[in-house]
């Protein structure tokens, strides 16, 4: 069940770094704060659960 969770956050975590990136090279930047700030608060209520 750990190592699930685990490799589930890494894949999460590894997916936002490149969308990240991604949007960085674009220069959407308002647009990158406002889907930062969901995917942190959708991470959040996933970890209260």
């Amino acid at each position: 069940m750990k190592n699930g969770l685990a490799s589930k956050w890494e894949s999460m975590k590894n997916g936002f770094q490149n969308f990240k990136a991604n949007i960085g090279n674009k220069k959407f930047l308002p647009l990158c704060q406002i889907q930062e700030t969901r995917l942190m608060g959708l991470v959040t209520h996933q970890w209260s659960l």
